[in-house]
């Protein structure tokens, strides 16, 4: 089982971009959010190919299941792709919550298309705020994953980054 120093390290060599082609980076990127979730002892799922799709990766915290898309690339993610995803995780069991992680973030739209006039079942992880946040001694990603349920369930927000959860929470 790797150490969180070891995530962490493992997290700044991705971001260095050194010697990798960008699917090996969103091979390794999938891999270290599933690791850090085997190092807090999270049961999770390594990717798989159900018929007509790829699923990043699958874990339960607290009896939820939460199907994984991890993406690593240059800009922030648009809606369109998160939209595909929402689409991915309504084919599965009603309760399963969809946990998006992106290097980059997303367009400014996505968490209103996420939101409006539709059932919300995906929740949205930035990979260089919430991940790093996670990857940090004092929080888990089970810390940072039930912080953003709340949140959503509360307010329907499903773009709450953990940062600013710390911020309202120190202020």
């Amino acid at each position: 089982m790797p150490s969180k120093d070891h995530l962490r390290r493992r997290y700044d060599e991705l971001l260095s971009l050194q010697g990798m082609t960008p699917q090996q980076r969103g091979y390794a990127f999938e891999e270290l959010v599933l690791d850090l979730a085997r190092h807090e002892g999270v049961p999770c799922w390594a990717p798989y190919r159900p018929k007509g799709e790829q699923v990043d990766g699958l874990l339960q915290l607290d009896g939820r299941y939460f199907l994984i898309e991890a993406k690593w690339t240059e800009h922030q993610t648009p809606a369109s792709e998160v939209y595909a995803f929402h689409a991915k995780v309504e084919g599965k069991l009603i309760g399963t919550i969809g946990l998006f992680v992106s290097l980059r973030g997303f367009a400014p739209d996505v968490p209103d298309v996420l939101r409006y006039g539709k059932d919300i079942n995906v929740l949205l992880f930035h990979g260089k705020e919430d991940l790093r946040l996670a990857l940090e001694d004092a929080h888990t990603l089970a810390d940072v994953i039930k912080v953003k349920l709340r949140r959503a369930a509360q307010y329907g927000e499903v773009y709450y980054t953990f940062s600013r959860y710390l911020d309202e929470k120190a202020a």
